[in-house]
């Protein structure tokens, strides 16, 4: 009898809950459970030319326009202050024939008292939210905030990206982010000055592979995507002062042929001496 009374108890309790939970808990869509969990936090962007400047201003988002002296006064004209900080750097960092790495770890040397920074390519033209095996445009401050939100919960996450939009494709089923694989062009990166850029080409990649090294996790969501043209197509930039001076290897790290790419890993690979990861 006691038994049965105790059972008769517990259901009555368990009851109770689920009509509490019933009641009480907020019905969410998919999407809208997206919005409602990742929260608009403090983001400080970072990038390097002024493509994407648009789309962070149409979308109120505080950011700095980070340009080299030569192209001041140019950008001084075009861009707009509203939430836009222009930060001219301190020497014009082609001069050193490095790419983008000299303005980059200026841009995390400046920042350490941030713990993390977007960097931004300029050639991005727009994000993309997959939802549903579709992807959709994108334009809120969830691009940025969500991928922040879920890395705030880990003390061992190295580089932090979006995936590259033709890399994720529609109709299928796709984790929600890659693990120890490369980074690029749309970076959160640790202003930690354990690692810097080091390289001309390929910064990004190299960049990635060290983190890994060191133990860190390397994470590309693809819940959101950027889509941008292919490095060297667009004028201004790496495209004016590097790409167009070394087209012939810019074509056999990043162009389409596989086999071109293959055959200058194996050829080099045996000479490679000082390697430094």
């Amino acid at each position: 009898v006691l038994l049965v009374v105790l059972l008769v108890v517990l259901l009555v309790v368990l009851l109770v809950v689920l009509l509490v939970v019933l009641l009480d808990f907020p019905k969410f869509t998919e999407e809208e459970f997206f919005l409602e969990l990742f929260v608009e936090l403090e983001v400080f962007f970072l990038l390097s030319f002024f493509v994407l400047n648009k789309l962070l201003t149409k979308l109120l988002i505080p950011h700095y326009l980070f340009v080299e002296p030569f192209e001041y006064e140019l950008y001084k004209e075009w861009y707009n202050p509203a939430n836009c900080n222009l930060i001219k750097a301190p020497e014009d960092f082609h001069l050193q024939n490095m790419g983008s790495t000299p303005m980059r770890n200026y841009i995390l040397d400046d920042n350490e008292y941030c713990s993390r920074v977007w960097m931004l390519d300029d050639n991005i033209k727009c994000y993309k939210r997959l939802y549903r095996g579709v992807k959709n445009p994108i334009e809120s401050p969830e691009i940025f905030t969500s991928v922040e939100k879920y890395i705030s919960k880990y003390d061992n996450v190295g580089l932090v990206s979006h995936n590259f939009n033709p890399f994720v494709v529609e109709g299928g089923c796709r984790n929600i982010m890659c693990k120890n694989g490369k980074c690029y062009s749309s970076m959160l990166v640790p202003t930690d000055p354990e690692i810097r850029f080091k390289h001309k080409h390929q910064e990004d990649n190299f960049i990635s592979i060290e983190y890994i090294c060191k133990g860190y996790t390397n994470l590309c969501f693809n819940h959101i995507c950027y889509d941008k043209n292919t490095s060297g197509d667009d004028d201004g930039g790496n495209t004016k002062f590097i790409y167009k001076k070394d087209q012939d290897l810019i074509y056999t790290l990043m162009g389409n042929d596989v086999s071109l790419r293959k055959d200058f890993i194996v050829d080099n690979a045996i000479n490679v001496s000082n390697l430094d990861i």
